[in-house]
């Protein structure tokens, strides 16, 4: 099978005792810029068998450097980040005050396999130890949604008994585990090789993209929530926990959705949204208070989250 192209038949001819060759299509020999006595490399995947002009994923990745002379923290944890998801594999940071090396040391706990191998006053060199062939992206998945509905249980808890709660050790495992989850994406997109190893089309990439991105801001709504004073009138309070509440049942419904591709639950989540989003600008208007307007936006934006993951899988699964 070629990718990006038709399934293409070819002939099997023998080639002394122990071998078997066929030909190669020549517009693939062209695109790959092959020419007579380079190498191709052959990937076994039970009876396919993947042919590409390059040997592994390493060849894909790239060495980067960033000067933090006079750079702000938050430009430099952009470029991190960048660099991160798109495969870098060699990443040095140089002109580095000890301030700025506590904060991208502190950065780096976000980072999975990407750790760092040589440090000096001013200069930190990292090395990204991924193994793709050790990625399930389902699993990825399942994990993020399992800590959210942790946060939605503790954080709902919290607000019905106008506690303050820090969630914050939670989201930060489920930003590790979504920086982790859009890399891998990435090379599924940019790779066909890890493509293949992952068994992800380019459609189901975009997919997961959309719902990664998603899951995180959830997840970012509900660490908002739990940081708010709560300080209004019992029924304000019962409204919004009853809304918070049904948002975690949303959420779940949705992904349920999405492991058992089920479209009948898609449909049900998706038919009252409008409806939904309305009863949420009602509530809005109930109190003044800022933490009550601040506890409803979240939940707003919860809801579009919720509503962007149903119908991403929804339009993937048909």
């Amino acid at each position: 099978m070629f990718f990006g192209g038709n399934l293409e038949k070819r002939k099997l001819i023998k080639f002394g005792k122990n071998s078997y060759v066929i030909s190669l299509p020549r517009d693939w020999i062209d695109e790959n810029n092959l020419l007579r006595e380079n190498t191709v490399f052959l990937q076994r995947n039970g009876p396919e068998l993947l042919v590409t002009s390059e040997s592994n994923l390493s060849e894909k990745k790239f060495d980067y450097l960033i000067d933090c002379k006079d750079k702000d923290i938050l430009s430099i944890k952009r470029q991190i980040y960048a660099a991160y998801i798109n495969n870098c594999s060699i990443l040095t940071i140089k002109d580095l005050s000890d301030e700025k090396i506590v904060v991208i040391k502190k950065i780096l706990e976000n980072l999975f396999a990407f750790q760092i191998i040589k440090q000096s006053n001013d200069k930190i060199v990292l090395k990204d130890y991924l193994n793709i062939h050790d990625i399930k992206i389902v699993d990825i998945i399942r994990r993020i949604d399992n800590l959210i509905r942790n946060m939605f249980s503790e954080s709902i808890e919290s607000v019905k008994i106008r506690k303050v709660i820090e969630i914050s050790s939670i989201d930060k495992d489920v930003n590790k585990l979504a920086y982790l989850a859009l890399k891998v994406i990435k090379m599924c997109i940019n790779d066909s090789y890890a493509s293949k190893i992952l068994n992800l089309s380019k459609s189901e990439s975009l997919l997961l993209w959309e719902m990664i991105a998603r899951l995180e801001s959830i997840a970012d709504s509900i660490k908002r929530i739990s940081r708010l004073e709560m300080q209004i009138d019992d029924k304000s309070l019962n409204d919004i926990c009853i809304h918070y509440e049904y948002l975690k049942y949303i959420f779940i419904e949705v992904m349920k959705g999405y492991y058992s591709k089920d479209v009948s639950i898609l449909n049900n989540m998706v038919k009252d949204e409008d409806n939904y989003r309305r009863k949420l600008f009602e509530l809005n208007s109930i109190s003044k208070n800022i933490n009550h307007t601040l506890a409803v936006e979240s939940l707003f934006n919860i809801q579009e989250s919720v509503k962007n993951i149903s119908r991403a899988i929804f339009n993937t699964v048909i």
